[in-house]
Order: C-alpha cells, then structure tokens, then sequence
C-alpha cells in the first residue's frame, strides 16, 4: 500500500469513511525499498498495490516506476486503477506514455473500478469518468498487452434493463481478459447511498450495520438475476460472486499454480 485517503466519492465506498479524503503519500523510495528487499530476501516478484486508486496522484505512480526501473528490478505487479483520473487534474503525461511507462516497470494486469458502462450507472454511482475514458484505458490494455479486468456492481438506484444492457454490450466490446460481476450494492453505514435510502424510507439506518446486506434496484431485479446467469455462460471471463458462478476458487488456484501461474 503506498497511500491511504480517497478523494473520490463514489456513493457506496468506505473508502474515504476508513482513511480519509486526504491522500497521504508514501515516499516512492521507501515503497521500492520494501519491494526491493521482499524481492531479494524471499524471492518475491509479483506484488499487488492495493491502493483504493493507484494512479492517484498520478505523479506517485510515476515516481514509483521510475524508482524500479532505475534499480532493474525484475519484478512484476498489478494494481487498482480508475479509468480516469480527475476532469480537473493536470496530467504528468500523455496516457499512451503513462501506460508505456507501467508495462516498462513490471505491469502485468490491472483492476478498474469501473462499476457501470451506461450513463445512469456510472452517475448513480457518481464515478467521475465515462464511458470514452472506459473505452480508452481498455484500448491502452490491449495495445500494451496488459491483462485487465472491469469490476461491475450491477442494479444501482434508477437502472433499468436498457441501460443493463448497454453495460454488458458495452463491456464485451472493451475486450477485457476478465470481468467480475457483483449483483447489487452492498449498503454500509454512513455512506452516500445509505443514507439516501435511508431519507427515502427505503430502510432504517438502524438496520445497516456491518453485516451483509445489498439494493438491488427492484423493477429490474428479477431480470438481472436471469440475464447475468446468461452472460456468463456466454462468456467464459465472466465471474459473478453474487450468484456463485465460477466462483471455486480453491479449485481454480490449486490448478494454476501448479502451472506455476503468478498473480491474480
């Protein structure tokens, strides 16, 4: 982890309730120290930055790739990504030179929080990007050959089996090497949606605790459960927890490694 706080406000993430919306910053050296010594102490190649945003601060992550090249690390890593950093923020540098710079350094594959591909999602869920920087970040995967994966959350407060749909078609289109599909929001105290389902009347804020407990938009809820069984069976990369499909894992890993298979 080379950061903790959240800036974003996506309207269901404890992220900014856990750390903060104030982004503290690990020194780039002292991360790559870390790696540096796992890597030579205990033959460790492969991490994961499990940052809430990764290229956030874009600059950091730069810093941080420029730091592994200049000590010739091999190694090799995957991170959460958003397909856009900020409509406000000053870029370090192009994307396809962003993109260059982390295949250059070790990136393998990627993990984009994109949650929607249709305009009523991705504004339900107040992500801050659109469905032309989805496309993009996907293409710059294709180009520079890293693996990527789009992490959906499907029946968020006002979608419709229109807009579902034009998810899943769109998606599909981006080419991804995996999709993980979550059938619902799941509700935690004190963030955005709760409370606004709570001012709806939809449910007391005495019932949302930390135990499990998801929205599903209701008009389309019956629907979704169908279709997402559908798509997945369609396409191979499609995993959906929520409805346990695909989802023996202890199989599936215990299979891979013995390929000698690294990463997620």
């Amino acid at each position: 982890q080379t950061k903790r706080g959240c800036r974003y406000k996506c309207t269901y993430c404890t992220y900014p309730l856990l750390e903060g919306v104030a982004v503290r910053q690990r020194d780039p050296v002292s991360v790559v120290d870390e790696m540096e010594h796992c890597n030579k102490e205990y033959a460790v190649d492969y991490f994961f930055f499990v940052d809430n945003v990764f290229n956030y601060p874009e600059a950091h992550s730069i810093s941080i790739c420029k730091e592994i090249l200049k000590r010739k690390l091999k190694i090799s890593w995957t991170a959460y990504l958003t397909p856009r950093i900020s409509p406000t923020y000053r870029r370090q540098s192009s994307p396809d030179e962003l993109y260059t710079l982390y295949k250059e350094a070790g990136c393998k594959a990627i993990d984009f929080g994109t949650d929607a591909m249709n305009d009523i999602g991705l504004g339900s869920m107040a992500k801050g990007f659109t469905i032309d920087d989805i496309n993009e970040c996907s293409a710059l995967c294709r180009k520079h050959k890293i693996k990527f994966n789009h992490s959906l959350i499907f029946g968020a407060p006002g979608e419709t089996v229109e807009s579902t749909e034009e998810t899943i078609s769109n998606i599909i289109a981006t080419q991804p090497t995996a999709v993980i599909a979550s059938v619902g929001i799941r509700l935690y105290p004190n963030t955005p949606v709760a409370n606004k389902l709570i001012k709806q009347g939809w449910i007391k804020a005495e019932e949302i605790t930390v135990e499990p407990m998801f929205y599903i938009e209701e008009s389309i809820k019956e629907y979704l459960m169908e279709r997402l069984k559908e798509v997945s069976k369609q396409n191979q990369n499609w995993v959906i927890p929520g409805l346990n499909i695909k989802m023996n894992y202890p199989n599936i890993f215990s299979q891979l490694r013995a390929k000698g298979v690294k990463g997620p």
